[in-house]
């Protein structure tokens, strides 16, 4: 059974948050909406059938959508990946039941993913652009500073994947440059693809930090 949430949001993806300390359990989304004047953009809390609760709000100007919330057990904390441009192209960390939101790391389009998953290394994620080369990356710490850290590169933008037993697939999209020019009949059947795609196939890789990425399928 559907809901309508007032301000139109809608989830790219949901979350299931399950026994991660100082987090409420439960079924969350961000709102992923177009967004280009960067209004103010909330992350929601399944309460009970239809019913859906606000707890957080991210303040005018800074992203115009999320993509994913991603559990980290081993450090206590969610992984919030935001995008499209410029700031809002972003990884965030929320600690304590949201009551703590920064950026870590953001304004540049190998900061802008929508999926990932996490080992005791860190968060290995794909970035998701039409605009450059698109790479599969591991968000760590050194040396207590957030880094990305490029493992390899990929075809072209990521937007679904998943856990494989120790292994993490994720596939790679074809888009034109579409949103270079402002016609919405160019963006939606616009043949020339972005910058950031290499060949016309939808690729699919599978691997991890340790042995690397490699296709399987295209």
């Amino acid at each position: 059974k559907g809901s309508s949430i007032i301000d139109g949001s809608r989830p790219f993806s949901f979350t299931k948050i399950s026994n991660l300390k100082n987090f409420d359990d439960g079924v969350y989304f961000g709102s992923y909406i177009h967004n280009p004047n960067k209004n103010p953009v909330s992350i929601y809390k399944r309460i009970k059938e239809d019913v859906w609760d606000v707890v957080y709000t991210f303040s005018a100007g800074e992203i115009e959508h999320v993509h994913n919330i991603i559990v980290d057990p081993y450090k206590d904390l969610l992984y919030i990946l935001t995008g499209d441009f410029k700031n809002a192209s972003a990884i965030w960390i929320a600690k304590n039941n949201f009551s703590e939101v920064i950026p870590v790391l953001r304004g540049n389009q190998i900061y802008r993913g929508c999926v990932g998953s996490v080992s005791s290394k860190g968060l290995l994620y794909a970035t998701d652009t039409p605009f450059e080369n698109n790479s599969i990356r591991l968000l760590t710490t050194v040396n207590d500073n957030w880094i990305s850290k490029k493992i390899c590169y990929i075809n072209g933008p990521s937007i679904y994947g998943c856990k494989w037993n120790d292994e993490t697939v994720f596939s790679t999209s074809v888009e034109s440059d579409g949103f270079v020019k402002p016609s919405l009949t160019y963006k939606l059947f616009g043949n020339k693809r972005g910058k950031g795609i290499k060949e016309n196939y939808c690729i699919v890789y599978k691997g991890n930090v340790e042995k690397g990425f490699k296709e399987i399928y295209r």
